[in-house]
């Protein structure tokens, strides 16, 4: 394949993905809600907040998140990197809701020190 065609291929590949990216994130929608209990299990969500405590073990370390808009919010984190995290810190945390032993609590994926 002749180099210009190589290039015009991939410069109209690029350009394509890049306005069909612009409608995807176009229809993605943010929803507040007031408590952890009216998301439903399984569900992905992203929540930041200032870390009230942590209790860490080997394996795993237990979020105590406080968000102006919601109560405090319990988070598992299964991800040794983050055992830093210390109390005061301000986190945004992604990840998607359990329930464990009858309460709500956020299994964490990622998460950012703000």
């Amino acid at each position: 394949m002749e180099d210009n065609t190589l290039f015009m291929t991939a410069l109209a590949t690029s350009i394509l993905g890049i306005i069909l990216l612009f409608f995807i994130t176009d229809e993605i929608n943010l929803q507040e809600v007031g408590s952890i209990n009216d998301i439903s299990i399984d569900q992905d969500i992203t929540i930041s907040g200032k870390v009230n405590r942590v209790t860490q073990t080997d394996k795993v370390a237990f979020l105590q998140i406080a968000n102006e808009k919601v109560e405090q919010i319990d988070v598992v984190l299964f991800k040794p990197e983050y055992v830093m995290l210390k109390e005061g810190d301000y986190v945004e945390i992604e990840g998607s809701t359990d329930e464990y032993e009858g309460k709500s609590q956020i299994i964490g994926n990622q998460v950012t020190v703000r």
